[in-house]
């Protein structure tokens, strides 16, 4: 087997292997790095991840084809990472929903690879079925309003919220290929449009095994709060008129608008509800820690520049994030004592 490194020259070759986010990343020339493994004449596993502004390393993508599967490309990978991060300590994340048989095999390679589950509060995802959903506030015999599906909005209408959301469409809540991608369910997903410009829509992307995701949720301020519940309503009748009661759908909480939807349709300990969102996290470059009740300071690092100086990050420094200077440095108090940083 052989590793190559990706960048934004040859990244577009191994596109199926990667996620959407990752291949941005690196064709964008952010902070991503990316290996592919080459069995043969096959390209058959990719990994993509860079540090986050924490100082943590984040897997955005690990895949490996279902034939080279327990071969030892997954191993070929993680060892390539931690090659990249030798004497670095790191703290390694993946996280990713749970919903289909990759997903599992992802899961069950992270365990033997070492890596401990543990639960991220900030952002999960909740698998529920249509029929679940009717019978929340979504209720209703007939909708009030009825709001345009994706394919009745014409194209340069969501080609202009993108291009009007410029350097902010990093923080809105958009689906990774794009309004139009063919994962997106053109006829199911909603769109609120005023004066031909996008104000609110729900898109609902299809999975494999006929299960479906409401990918991204967005309501402008002046729509509030009225319109969060009309344009659910809708996605849903369009929704239960295209597919069966007992389809289930997956429901991200990414934003304030899916994390609003969660509270209002279903109470904490609803039975309706399965959480499938999964974290894994492994420290390499040093001792393997007991992750349960670690305290904040035992993730904080130690080191010097050159000139004996603290400086944040260093290891972004080290994999050629930037020089010394680019790092704000912190001050000594005053017996001289280096400061933690992380």
């Amino acid at each position: 087997m052989e590793i190559y490194a990706l960048d934004s020259t040859n990244v577009e070759d191994f596109a199926p292997l990667l996620t959407p986010l990752a291949v941005e990343g690196i064709k964008a020339g952010k902070d991503t790095q990316g290996f592919v493994v080459k069995e043969g004449s096959h390209h058959v596993g990719a990994l993509a991840g860079g540090f986050t502004d924490e100082g943590i390393y984040e897997i955005s993508s690990l895949f490996v084809l279902p034939d080279f599967r327990k071969q030892g490309v997954g191993e070929l990978l993680l060892d390539t990472l931690y090659h990249v991060l030798e004497g670095i300590p790191a703290e390694v994340r993946v996280s990713f929903a749970s919903v289909d048989e990759d997903d599992k095999a992802l899961e069950e390679f992270l365990d033997h690879e070492g890596f401990d589950e543990y639960r991220e509060s900030d952002e999960q995802t909740y698998r529920v079925s249509l029929a679940s959903l009717a019978n929340t506030k979504l209720k209703e015999e007939k909708p009030k309003v009825v709001y345009p599906s994706f394919a009745e909005v014409p194209k340069k209408v969501f080609t202009a919220f993108e291009k009007e959301a410029g350097e902010k469409a990093a923080f809105l809540p958009m689906p990774e290929g794009g309004f139009l991608a063919k994962e997106v369910d053109s006829e199911c997903s909603t769109a609120i449009v005023k004066d031909g410009k996008l104000k609110a829509y729900a898109v609902i992307e299809k999975l494999p095994e006929d299960a479906l995701m409401l990918s991204s949720l967005y309501v402008s301020e002046e729509e509030k709060p009225t319109s969060l519940l009309r344009l659910l309503r809708c996605t849903l009748g369009k929704l239960l008129e295209t597919y069966e009661e007992d389809t289930e759908i997956y429901l991200p909480t990414s934003t304030e608008d899916s994390e609003e939807m969660i509270t209002t349709l279903f109470s904490e300990d609803d039975p309706a509800l399965s959480n499938v969102m999964v974290s894994y996290r492994k420290l390499v470059g040093t001792a393997k820690p007991n992750f349960e009740n670690m305290d904040f300071d035992e993730f904080l690092f130690h080191e010097t520049d050159e000139d004996d100086e603290p400086f944040t990050a260093p290891h972004l420094m080290e994999l050629g994030y930037g020089e010394p200077d680019d790092y704000e440095h912190v001050e000594e108090d005053s017996e001289n004592e280096e400061e933690n940083y992380v």
